[in-house]
């Protein structure tokens, strides 16, 4: 299920700077 999470997050990163704002928030929820 996380890695599910990860990849739409994954794809939202390149597609605008707020994108990685909430990879960095998955980071360490992991």
């Amino acid at each position: 299920q996380t890695v599910s999470l990860d990849k739409d997050t994954k794809i939202i990163v390149p597609d605008d700077n707020f994108g990685l704002y909430a990879c960095d928030s998955l980071d360490p929820a992991l």
